[in-house]
């Protein structure tokens, strides 16, 4: 028990355990960007779609400001 100990605490062992997280850490930070794909696409489609959305809100609001600016004129 006392030469697992021994080993698990030399400081050649120590420097070995964090160069092997420090190199999976690196491998793993450039590897993860590359399997998680392309969202491009869907980010694209999403932006289009609330683009025709506030454009529909933005026209409907217009044509509401013209129909009370008409009944005002009428009623003037």
């Amino acid at each position: 028990m006392q030469s697992v100990i021994k080993y698990v605490l030399d400081p050649q062992f120590v420097v070995m355990v964090l160069a092997a997280v420090a190199a999976f850490a690196t491998v793993t930070s450039f590897v993860l960007p590359l399997l998680s794909g392309d969202r491009l696409d869907a980010r694209m489609k999403y932006v289009a779609t609330e683009r025709e959305r506030l454009r529909a809100e933005r026209l409907a609001h217009l044509a509401d400001e013209q129909r009370q600016l008409r009944k005002t004129r009428k009623a003037s």
